[in-house]
């Protein structure tokens, strides 16, 4: 999808359909609206005085005919202002979601050319609304019409294409370029990362992910940065330098494990780096403790930390962020051939921890116990995981936050700040000494599950925390919101690629 930045009055100009947007208290046609109107012989104005409400994720299509300058107009529903009793008023997230709406809406009509047209700006001529700056504003609706644009038919004869090709947005605001770039470049990265997600097993084993790694280096290195680089180390690596735990895992499958280690210099100076790491399980059948089989095709996605990580350094590399950072991703596919790690066997990780394996199925954190291991010996600022990590998540905060665990409260706070900007909401569990004895071992140091269903997510937390020393670190378990089985506004059914936009977030933060 093209996005641009309009330019001159909207009523001018022509296309396949004009999108309008609304608050859900003040229903009034702006100058656009109004010529539309006149146009349509008052057909917008009677929607609004009787279907459409201005709600959250609405969207109504008024056809205006084939001789208008807009076939189409789509009315938007951003929902209430902060004027509105008991409202938080407009956020982000209500342009990501009004965009998704206005891509579902015009999916049914060939409408491959769309105007749009933000709010326009408050009285004061701030260059805000409701305390959002345009460009934020433009962001997140090219953002959420980006991601809501997106179909996964690799594997599919074409069909009809009802795309939207271009996109032009047009406001009273100034400087929405830079919004503009920044949501589409981040958007399509997400979506990068979804088709990664949605690639079956046969296809992507962890070496041929690492050549897509490798690839992005080659591809994005670029003139505006100090380096990109990418080094893949393979099985015999692995053995050298005792990186035993992401051995173990990937001794089951014909397919070898391997070890990415990314770096995107942004920075000229040494400043210390931060370390991102996901887990990349490109499939998991569970291993020896092999899962149920049912839903069991939908665990090529347990690689989607890893491909978070990728996707937000690419997007670091696109947008030439001034920051120093490493992606580390250990890959490997679980599966119980005869070589296959055994439930009681332990295993001497690359920190010297012996870790007794008590279920196969609890393969992440093993494979990130010696990544982890690697990101301390980089003496980062900070390091943050990211894994589908534990069923358990999806108890905790179900499908609507990404747990989040750590050991530096200013960490922890920079990172829930990123997801709130995001739209990829976190929510705070603790690592009390307590949960401690959940992970210890009568025959290891500590074993890879707690006893019986107590705290999941947080006993997956705690056998980390092990790993990264006193160094600031941050772990988010995408588990319940890597992978949606309902449709979201911006989101269809499938891979979502969160994570990876909370990622960049923090890079800009930490750029700034």
């Amino acid at each position: 999808m093209r996005v641009i930045s309009g330019k001159g009055k909207i009523e001018d100009t022509r296309a396949d359909a004009l999108a309008l947007m609304f608050l859900e208290d003040e229903l009034k046609l702006s100058r656009a609206g109004r010529f539309a109107d006149r146009i349509g012989q008052g057909s917008l104005s009677r929607v609004l005085n009787s279907r459409f409400k201005g709600k959250k994720d609405e969207a109504v299509v008024v056809p205006l005919g084939k001789d208008s300058p807009f076939g189409l107009v789509v009315l938007i529903g951003l929902g209430p202002s902060a004027k509105s009793k008991g409202s938080v008023g407009l956020e982000l997230e209500s342009f990501r979601r009004a965009a998704g709406a206005m891509v579902n809406a015009l999916s049914r009509y060939q409408a491959r050319r769309v105007h749009a047209e933000l709010l326009p700006e408050d009285s004061s001529g701030s260059g805000e609304l409701a305390g959002l700056s345009f460009h934020e504003m433009a962001r997140g609706f090219v953002e959420g019409a980006v991601l809501r644009s997106y179909r996964y038919s690799e594997y599919k004869k074409p069909e009809n294409a009802r795309a939207i090709d271009t996109l032009v947005l047009f406001s009273s605001g100034k400087y929405l370029d830079k919004g503009l770039r920044r949501g589409r470049i981040v958007a399509e990265e997400v979506n990068f990362v979804r088709q990664l997600i949605n690639t079956p097993g046969n296809d992507l084993p962890p070496l041929a992910f690492a050549r897509i790694a490798e690839k992005s280096a080659r591809e994005l290195k670029s003139s505006r940065s100090f380096g990109f680089s990418c080094r893949t180390y393979k099985q015999a690596d692995l053995k050298r330098m005792g990186y035993n735990a992401i051995l173990a895992v990937g001794q089951g499958s014909r397919m070898p494990p391997c070890f990415v280690v990314l770096h995107y210099q942004g920075v000229k100076k040494k400043t210390r780096p931060v370390v991102f790491v996901g887990k990349g399980i490109t499939f998991d059948s569970g291993g020896i403790s092999i899962k149920p089989s049912a839903d069991m095709d939908k665990m090529k996605y347990d690689m989607a930390g890893a491909a978070a990580v990728l996707g937000a350094i690419r997007a670091a590399a696109r947008l030439s962020l001034k920051v120093n950072v490493y992606g580390l991703m250990p890959l490997a596919e679980n599966l119980p051939g005869g070589g296959a790690e055994r439930p009681g066997d332990i295993i001497r990780t690359a920190a010297g921890v012996t870790v007794e394996v008590a279920n196969t199925d609890a393969e992440g954190r093993l494979v990130l116990a010696d990544a982890l291991h690697h990101a301390v010996g980089l003496k980062p600022g900070a390091i943050i995981d990211l894994a589908t990590l534990t069923g358990a998540a999806v108890v905790v905060v179900g499908s609507q936050a990404i747990p989040l665990m750590g050991n530096n409260e200013e960490l922890l706070a920079r990172v829930s700040g990123a997801g709130v900007a995001a739209g990829e909401r976190t929510w705070l569990l603790p690592l009390w000494d307590e949960y401690d004895d959940l992970v210890k071992s009568e025959v290891a140091d500590i074993k890879n599950i707690g006893a019986g269903r107590e705290a999941g997510t947080i006993v997956a937390g705690m056998f980390l925390k092990r790993f990264v020393k006193d160094m600031p670190w941050a772990h988010l378990d995408i588990a319940s919101t890597a992978w949606t089985e309902k449709a979201h506004p911006y989101f269809g059914i499938g891979p979502t690629g969160k994570g990876t936009r909370l990622l960049v977030r923090l890079l800009e933060d930490m750029e700034r």
